[in-house]
């Protein structure tokens, strides 16, 4: 099973929700005696959201490791499962609160650094899944 890493960090276990969302840089303008003209300046990088949960007696060690990470600045290579990698910039880290039997869980978001490409210029995808 692969498991998802980001720079030098991998996940002792995937997260359990992940969230992919690609978009697009859509500008809209009025002009006068037509109404709304959509402009479209291209894909926008891909939003990577999840959830997970540490568990055991060293939850908070774990979710330590992973917050020492977020603090690097810079992109770095991000391995989602079923998906190619890409690189990514670590936009946030939230606690989301503790459970019983030393249980942490937390939520994180990524976003996909669009000037930097891995092996030729690949964005993120579904790496042979969808055609």
């Amino acid at each position: 099973m692969e498991l998802m890493q980001f720079k030098s960090y991998t996940w002792p276990y995937n997260p359990v929700k992940i969230e992919i969302t690609l978009g697009r840089d859509l500008r809209t303008r009025q002009a006068r005696g037509f109404g709304a003209i959509i402009s479209d300046w291209g894909q926008t990088g891909a939003k990577i959201q999840g959830e997970g949960e540490f568990f055991g007696e060293n939850c908070r060690a774990q979710f330590e490791s992973l917050r020492k990470v977020f603090l690097t600045e810079g992109s770095g290579k991000l391995i989602v499962p079923s998906f190619t990698p890409v690189y990514a910039y670590f936009e946030s880290l939230k606690v989301l609160g503790e459970g019983p039997l030393h249980t942490l869980r937390y939520a994180f978001s990524f976003v996909e650094d669009m000037e930097r490409k891995i092996s030729g210029g690949n964005s993120l995808s579904m790496g042979g899944v969808l055609s």
